[in-house]
C-alpha cells in the first residue's frame, strides 16, 4: 500500500506488463507507472520503486542501495503455480516442414553443446560482483524446454493482460476510464479545497516564475 508509483526501464515490454499485472492481482495496489531509463538513483528519485532489467538489475546491490529486490518470475509463480514465458523460439506453423526439422535440429544440437559447457561459458562471462559459480547457478535455473505448463503460463498471462486491471475503473459502472488532457482554455471551476489549492499553487510557479 505504500508504494504509489513505479518507474519502469522500457527495456522489455514483457517485464513491464507482468510488474502490472502483479501489482494488481498479487501485491493488490494501482500505482502510476512512469516510464524511465534504467538509473536506480534517478528513478527512485521520483517514484517509491522501480523496474530494473536485464545486466542492471543482477549486478544492483540492493543492500548498498538501501532497497528490497524482488525475483518477477517468483512472484508470478507464486501468484498462478506455473512457470513465466519470458521468450521462446516460434515458426510460422505455413513452414516447409523439413525447414522447421533443421531449425529444430540445429537448437537441440546448440542447447547441448552450451549445456555441456555451461561452467567455461560461466567463468567467461563472470561480470563484477559475479563468481564463475554464481553465473553458472544463474544459467542452470532457466527451463530450455517448452512444455505444457510453460504454455499454460503463457495462456494465463495473456487472459491477465486482456483483463487490464491495473487501470483505473468508473467507481460506478466498473468499466476502464482513460485519462483525457483538460484543454488550455477550459474555464476554472474553484469548487473544491483540491482545485483552489491547485490553482493557488500554478499562479506562485507563474509568479516566481516572472520574478525570477
Amino acid at each position: 500500500a505504500d508504494i504509489r508509483s513505479i518507474a519502469l526501464d522500457t527495456s522489455s515490454r514483457t517485464s513491464v506488463a507482468l510488474v502490472k499485472v502483479l501489482c494488481a492481482r498479487r501485491f493488490g495496489i494501482q500505482p502510476v507507472f512512469t516510464p524511465q531509463a534504467p538509473s536506480l538513483d534517478v528513478m527512485l528519485a521520483g517514484a517509491d520503486a522501480a523496474l530494473m532489467i536485464g545486466d542492471p538489475a543482477l549486478e544492483l546491490d540492493a543492500e548498498g542501495h538501501g532497497v528490497r529486490k524482488i525475483d518477477l518470475g517468483e512472484e508470478w509463480t507464486a501468484l498462478t503455480g506455473l512457470p513465466f514465458v519470458y521468450a521462446a523460439w516460434v515458426v510460422r506453423s505455413a513452414l516447409d516442414p523439413a525447414l522447421k526439422a533443421e531449425l529444430r535440429a540445429f537448437l537441440e544440437a546448440s542447447l547441448a553443446a552450451g549445456l555441456a559447457t555451461l561452467p567455461e561459458i560461466a567463468r567467461r562471462e563472470t561480470g563484477p560482483g559475479w563468481s564463475a559459480a554464481e553465473v553458472e547457478g544463474y544459467l542452470r535455473r532457466f527451463n530450455y524446454r517448452f512444455g505444457p505448463d510453460e504454455l499454460q503460463g503463457l495462456a494465463r498471462f495473456e487472459s491477465l493482460l486482456a483483463e487490464r486491471d491495473w487501470e483505473q475503473r468508473c467507481p460506478h459502472c466498473h468499466q476502464h476510464v482513460t485519462s483525457v488532457p483538460t484543454p488550455a482554455d477550459k474555464a476554472l471551476y474553484r469548487d473544491n479545497i483540491y482545485s483552489m489549492t491547485k490553482y493557488h499553487q500554478e499562479e506562485m510557479v507563474l509568479l516566481i516564475g516572472k520574478t525570477y
